[in-house]
């Protein structure tokens, strides 16, 4: 059975190697696939370590392959980023999906995911209003806990994307959850299970991580364009951003000063770090149905996952770009400015493409 898995792995910690033994205890004989976010995650922040080392982590963790998420995707909040994580392991054949999850009761979720694509409908076409004075995520938690019963933390909210999203395709994938263990999504708590504390210990004593500072140096010296509103931002938001911007002196006051309740820090940073890039909304509609499937690191003996992938739109090599068709290579070619972005942050040599080195014994 093949189960795809939609991560991060910011990095990869022991609460994504208990999921995936876990899995492995039910279902021995499984092959597990990733979609992974490439150098930048959803959250709107660089990732810790560059994608091919992350990749790398997650198969000495046991995974088979991982598939990269690139940025025009992986920047987004959680409802697009799930469409498109969701997407591309469709497209690399799973029959299962696992996660993790705050509860995971697999009858209690799927009913939740109808419930929640409902509400998220009716709020869109403004058959339900609400209080604007909380946030859109924060109404609906509120909806589900009256509805289902339970309060929904992070990973369920994310679930239920993921369910709401296989439910659009006429496929009988199998969903997995797993009782998430020890700590919650953004716990400080540094016992090797939470991706936070990690990240924050890193900050601490590595002094080659300091991209949200790199980041804030080059907001200052170089400014932001108008592409901020690519976050579905009103012009008081957008100008509530700016003023934080020019009264800030650190990436963390940035922060602090940019949100309110009904203004997430992610949704902040997503917006900022999309316009230095300069994805805006035109070019995010462009190339919303097209697929870019790439192998970060995939284990020699499953080389055969490659085989039934569509060759305009496989990345493995170099010389594949020339097959791709003409919107999955403009993909390509930015995404690799991107990363090129990325790494200038360092103080390591100039990003060169791996992919020469993405099977792993």
């Amino acid at each position: 059975m093949l189960f795809g898995l939609v991560s991060e792995f910011n990095p990869f910690h022991l609460g994504h190697k208990y999921l995936i033994e876990n899995l492995m205890h039910h279902f021995p004989d499984a092959k597990i696939i990733c979609i992974m976010s490439g150098d930048y995650v959803m959250r709107g922040e660089l990732a810790i370590y560059d994608k091919f080392t992350r990749a790398r982590s997650a198969i000495d963790g046991g995974v088979d392959a991982v598939f990269e998420l690139p940025a025009i995707f992986s920047l987004n909040n959680s409802e697009k980023f799930s469409y498109h994580a969701i997407r591309h392991l469709i497209e690399l054949g799973i029959n299962g999906i696992f996660f993790g999850a705050e509860h995971a009761d697999r009858d209690l979720l799927i009913s939740s995911a109808k419930y929640y694509q409902n509400l998220k409908d009716d709020t869109l076409n403004k058959k339900i209003s609400f209080d604007k004075n909380i946030s859109l995520n924060n109404f609906i938690r509120n909806s589900i806990h009256e509805k289902m019963g339970y309060m929904p933390g992070s990973n369920d909210m994310l679930a239920l994307e993921y369910i709401s999203k296989i439910n659009e395709y006429d496929k009988d994938i199998k969903i997995f959850p797993i009782k998430r263990v020890v700590n919650s999504y953004n716990s400080n708590i540094d016992n090797g299970y939470s991706a936070t504390a990690i990240r924050n210990n890193i900050l601490k004593s590595d002094g080659l991580y300091n991209s949200n500072e790199k980041i804030f140096s080059l907001i200052k010296t170089v400014g932001i364009t108008n592409f901020i509103e690519t976050e579905g931002l009103s012009d008081e938001d957008i100008n509530f951003i700016y003023n934080a911007i020019y009264n800030s002196t650190n990436y963390n006051e940035l922060e602090t000063l940019s949100t309110h309740k009904r203004l997430s820090s992610s949704r902040v940073k997503r917006a900022i770090i999309k316009s230095i890039l300069n994805i805006d909304e035109l070019e995010q509609k462009k190339y919303c149905n097209s697929l870019f499937i790439r192998p970060l690191a995939i284990k020699s003996n499953f080389k055969n996952i490659l085989s039934n992938v569509d060759k305009d739109i496989l990345i493995a090599r170099y010389r594949d770009v020339e097959n791709l068709s003409q919107l999955n290579r403009e993909i390509y070619y930015k995404n690799e400015k991107f990363s090129n972005l990325y790494h200038s942050f360092y103080d390591q040599k100039k990003y060169t493409d791996r992919t020469s080195r993405i099977f792993i014994k």
